[in-house]
């Protein structure tokens, strides 16, 4: 089934808000009406005044008048701010509905793109798309419904002008072709350009003392003028073509007048037309057309709003990786047990393997611990648990029961994970561990940090609890980040345990003390711990060894040290 245009989508999303947008229609609809009423009005006034009518009559007419051009005011404020309020609830709906369907390709697809292309399209594309919802959808039913009016009129007082008028008519009508048709390439251009540079200037903050350490400041300034100029010349060409549109729109529209004014002034002086209808035939042609100004105008800018469309949908057409099983298993209580069995996985078909056949067990309230080098594939056997990948062989059970069969929000409220690379969000300290439990009360998230050996540190901070850890948590050390990660995880208390280098930012002296309060922490728990330093799991019932994604040795500490394998090898190098 071939996907629908972005066109068609967007009318589509149309419905919850159709409405409040109908009665901007009719606003907007009623402005044009009540112009071309006001000056039929007029002439009326006109005429009866020329034959000499008292006053008596004059008067209605005119307060006729003055309602109408009040009105026409009420309308001309209601059309733009009833489509403005339909628009942003539209656009609060699409970013609830991006942010839906984005949140299942978490993180195997978005890995895949950059940050701030991200960014740009929830936020620059999804914003963009406000002058649809906003300035298109009255114009152009008002650009259809006002020309019909208007034609319908003029064929009534005379159908040859009426006939000049649909030629015209039809030569507007088409301007707005023409402006896809030269910038529909060069939207979707602009728009990868945009995405593109607020990636670049994304990276840039983000690392920018490394950028400071290393000297680089000055070149990736020249960097992002290099992606400026860029933009600068495809947003030229974008500006030289539309010109051609606005100078095609001028000439249309002022020879337009100034052919049904010619046209309408030969028919009078044969007198085929009264004079009084030529002020009438001027003042409808110039409504009509200024009904289709709107949407000629505003065309130039469709293809940057739809090459944002097309960016917005593209990935949320996108297909997750990892799928929610259609009908999952829901097991009245779920054993914390874990078996890893034959799991192999690649993060494409185009790499090789990082995992080769593993195959391990966790029984209930035991320890196993995974060692090797860097790159040996531990953390992906973590991934592959939470199931942020699927393995393209093999399975992994908790409690008897494949985890794919599992609802995932199941699945990942069994499972506490410590990682080495910790992500705070720009909160308070308070909020940042209390993302364990998004219920837990002040002195739960509390109790956690005592745990955490992390509570007289935040308890010192003038703010304590309350104060904001920064983008990343860049106010905090790496050891008072982990140790706020773990915090989490003794507040989310959790049945099975993942700690990823849980103590790998820690000092010594705290690294013994985190040691107690993770022993403290695992009573009870099946505990997965991925580690470097081998001092942080001497006491795990068992110990796997990986070497290029294959599980080389297992055992506990003494039977691996008496093997004098790649175990006693990293012990050796970490003594030294």
């Amino acid at each position: 089934m071939m996907p629908k245009s972005p066109y068609v989508r967007l009318f589509s999303v149309l419905k919850p808000q159709l409405p409040i947008l109908s009665l901007g229609v009719i606003a907007e609809i009623f402005k044009y009406i009540s112009t071309l009423w006001i000056g039929l009005l007029g002439v009326d006034l006109l005429r009866m005044a020329r034959a000499g009518d008292p006053a008596s009559l004059l008067i209605p007419i005119g307060l006729s008048i003055l309602v109408l051009a009040v009105l026409r005011g009420v309308s001309g404020y209601l059309s733009p701010y009833l489509c403005h309020v339909g628009a942003y609830r539209l656009l609060a709906d699409l970013r609830d509905q991006f942010y839906r369907t984005i949140e299942p390709l978490a993180p195997a697809v978005l890995m895949q793109r950059r940050t701030g292309d991200i960014v740009s399209i929830a936020g620059n594309n999804v914003e963009t798309l406000e002058l649809f919802f906003a300035h298109t959808i009255a114009p152009l039913v008002t650009a259809i419904v006002i020309p019909v009016i208007v034609f319908i009129s003029l064929f009534l007082i005379h159908p040859m002008v009426a006939g000049v008028y649909a030629l015209l008519t039809f030569c507007i009508a088409f301007l707005p072709k023409l402006a896809l048709s030269l910038n529909d390439e060069r939207g979707n251009r602009l728009r990868e350009l945009i995405g593109g540079i607020n990636a670049f200037l994304i990276d840039s903050v983000q690392g920018i003392r490394e950028i400071l350490a290393f000297s680089r400041s000055e070149s990736r300034f020249k960097q992002v003028m290099s992606l400026n100029d860029q933009y600068q010349e495809e947003y030229g060409i974008y500006v030289r073509k539309n010109s051609i549109i606005t100078a095609s729109f001028i000439l249309i529209l002022s020879g337009g007048v100034i052919v049904m004014l010619t046209i309408s002034s030969i028919f009078v002086a044969t007198g085929e037309l009264d004079p009084l209808n030529l002020p009438i035939v001027i003042l409808f042609t110039s409504a009509g057309f200024a009904s289709m100004a709107n949407i000629v105008e505003i065309s130039k800018q469709f293809s940057l709003t739809f090459a944002g469309a097309r960016r917005l949908y593209e990935l949320m057409d996108v297909h997750p990786t990892v799928r929610e099983s259609e009908k999952p298993v829901h097991p009245e209580s779920l054993e914390p047990s874990l078996m890893v069995e034959n799991v192999s996985f690649r993060y494409s078909s185009s790499e090789p393997l990082v995992l080769r056949d593993i195959s391990f067990t966790v029984p209930v309230g035991k320890t196993v611990a995974i060692v090797g080098m860097t790159g040996a594939g531990k953390t992906t056997i973590s991934h592959l648990i939470m199931r942020f990948w699927d393995p393209v062989s093999g399975r992994i059970m908790i409690g008897g029961h494949e985890i794919s069969s599992l609802q995932l929000s199941l699945l990942r409220d069994t499972i506490a994970i410590v990682t080495q690379d910790i992500f705070l969000l720009n909160t308070s300290i308070m909020e940042n561990i209390r993302l364990g439990r998004a219920d837990a009360t002040d002195e739960e998230v509390i109790e956690a940090a005592q745990v955490a050996r992390i509570h007289s540190f935040v308890s010192a901070l003038p703010k304590g609890y309350q104060t904001l850890v920064g983008e990343r948590g860049v106010r905090l050390s790496g050891g008072e980040r982990q140790r706020i990660a773990i915090a989490r995880a003794v507040l989310k208390n959790a049945p099975i345990l993942i700690l990823d280098e849980a103590t790998s930012a820690l000092d010594t002296c705290t690294e013994l003390e985190i040691r107690e309060a993770l022993k403290e922490l695992s009573s009870g728990r099946t505990v997965l711990i991925i580690a470097h330093r081998l001092s942080t799991i001497k006491h795990a019932d068992q110990i796997l060894v990986l070497r290029e994604g294959t599980i080389v040795e297992r055992g506990n500490h003494d039977d691996l040290v008496r093997l004098n394998g790649v175990y006693s090898s990293l012990i050796k190098a970490q003594e030294i």
